[in-house]
């Protein structure tokens, strides 16, 4: 089983009136809770995540055409055989 942290959080009572409503019958709220939260964090991490492969693509097409450079290395090569 993994460890616990008790944790106290204050909700706006709207808030947690739907929450209420809205779990199912069989889960505590406090279970509720814990799968609010972890999804929250999966949720940020993939933004996260997409952000990193946008700035990633973004560096990768500032990248000059290296095939000028290529042909150009292929010639000198060809002339020195």
């Amino acid at each position: 089983m993994t460890a616990r942290d008790a944790l106290t959080i204050r909700l706006a009572n709207d808030v947690l009136r739907t929450a209420r409503e809205l779990k199912d019958e069989r889960e505590s709220l406090n279970d509720f809770v814990i799968e609010a939260i972890d999804r929250e964090i999966r949720r940020r991490r993939g933004h996260q995540d997409v952000n990193t492969i946008r700035r990633l693509q973004h560096g990768a097409a500032l990248q000059p055409d290296s095939t000028a450079l290529i042909r150009a290395l292929r010639e000198r090569h060809e002339r020195r055989d």
